[in-house]
């Protein structure tokens, strides 16, 4: 069997989903059931029991997962050994990122790298977005970890993950009898923002630009009362009933509103509903990196569980 169908049976034991898998993998079903009909012919069991429920590991399937993941692991060190003796002058890599981020992810995200690549010296540099910008044409850091509300067609973007758009609705609001629920959560269209005082992030925040073009596609200019540095501060605005503002969901957030329930997703009318992450690097820097370190990176964001919804 090959190193690729190790691959494909590995992440199957992750998601236990066919169709999941198909996707994570970009294959088709049937490609993916005659992998794993191949390799049970090699082993002579079968991996999983199969049920209208979906996919059940067998108890020989498990042995083999973790014997799987430990050849996929180990050949995918290999080859960031070998990369590394054809680039000698990838010694360091900056990745510039936003502070909410960096205070919950960076850390993972570095034991990983450096775990993975240990012949380059990893580290984090946490701004806002245009100083991340600015650094990154200057050359000083590597790569960044921005939302794609922010665009710039001079250098490579790599889009991942999904992030919700969101309202801080302040207390006692008169557009709080405007709000719906569906599915257990609350939904506002911004265009009932437009009598609301509102605050906002400072310019050069990817989150300012973002609730630009939310007002802009909800048409109205908003009254601004109040900027800030963090999203966290726009929260404790609506909170104390100052201002309500229009922000991207973070972990953070989600945990401040636990029990007080102000924030309001946006109708998926909106273009403006949902954004995502994306990794910004100079074209030459892709070019590169090795193998694996955007995929590592990507998974080390969405696990800090600031990407999903």
């Amino acid at each position: 069997m090959t190193i690729d169908e190790l691959v494909w049976i590995r992440d199957l034991f992750n998601t236990l989903n066919m169709s999941r898998s198909a996707e994570n993998l970009y294959v088709t079903q049937s490609a993916l059931s005659q992998c794993v009909s191949r390799v049970e012919k090699q082993l002579g069991f079968t991996l999983f029991e199969r049920s209208n429920k979906g996919l059940k590991p067998t108890e020989k399937g498990l042995m083999f997962s973790e014997t799987a993941g430990k050849i996929t692991d180990e050949y995918q060190n290999f080859r960031n050994r070998i990369y590394l003796l054809d680039h000698p002058a990838l010694e360091k890599i900056t990745i510039g990122m936003a502070p909410f981020l960096a205070s919950i992810c960076s850390v993972d995200l570095i034991r990983q790298l450096n775990e993975a690549y240990p012949g380059i010296s990893f580290s984090v540099y946490d701004s806002y977005s245009a100083d991340l910008f600015s650094a990154l044409q200057a050359g000083k850091i590597q790569m960044i970890i921005v939302n794609n509300s922010l665009t710039h067609p001079e250098f490579t973007c790599i889009p991942f993950g999904k992030i919700s758009t969101v309202i801080f609705l302040r207390k006692g609001s008169p557009a709080e009898a405007h709000r719906v629920t569906r599915h257990g959560r609350l939904y506002l269209d911004p265009k009932y923002l437009k009598d609301e005082p509102i605050a906002i992030t400072r310019q050069g925040q990817a989150s300012r630009a973002l609730a630009e073009s939310v007002y802009a596609e909800a048409g109205f200019t908003p009254d601004i009362r109040h900027e800030s540095r963090h999203v966290s501060s726009l929260y404790k605005y609506a909170l104390e009933g100052i201002a309500s503002s229009v922000t991207v969901l973070t972990g953070e957030v989600r945990q401040l509103d636990r029990d007080t329930g102000l924030v309001c997703r946006l109708p998926d009318t909106y273009k403006t509903a949902h954004t995502s992450w994306q990794i910004v690097m100079q074209k030459e820097t892709e070019r590169e990196l090795p193998e694996g370190l955007c995929a590592l990176v990507e998974k080390a964001v969405i696990d800090s569980d600031t990407a999903v919804n």
